[in-house]
């Protein structure tokens, strides 16, 4: 090669090196203004939901829990799962009673050996609380 082409070749390089920056820094300032324009939330919404409820059942919350519980049955009152965790929180607060009602809905949705079992003891120890 003669000086010529390698001063030649030599300018070429530093041109495309000139334009990748130039591409490079247009790129960077696409990014910071595309994330410039993202709206960023507050808050995190505070959508309730059985997680929640669990939570606070293990951590024996139960007053807190009831109001969450029955709010997402209101939701879908067809959902098994649901009357099954309210009859939970009733038992948990010896309201045998209540826990019977929600049990015997929760079978009724979707019977199964566990929830019979269930509500065969609560009616047990209704039965055993009968004033005689």
């Amino acid at each position: 090669m003669n000086d010529e082409s390698e001063q030649t070749l030599l300018a070429e390089v530093k041109e495309l090196r000139r334009l990748g920056r130039k591409i490079f820094y247009l790129l960077i300032i696409l990014l910071v203004a595309t994330l410039a324009t993202v709206p960023i939330p507050t808050h995190m919404p505070t959508q309730s939901s059985w997680s929640e409820v669990r939570c606070l059942i293990d951590r024996q919350e139960f007053k807190k829990a009831f109001p969450i519980a029955e709010h997402l049955v209101a939701q879908a009152p067809r959902n098994c799962y649901g009357h099954a965790v309210l009859g939970q929180l009733f038992l948990a607060v010896n309201d045998i009673t209540n826990a019977e009602i929600q049990y015997s809905m929760a079978y009724d949705l979707f019977p199964s050996r566990e929830a019979e079992e269930t509500l065969q003891a609560l009616r047990k120890r209704l039965a055993g609380q009968a004033p005689k």
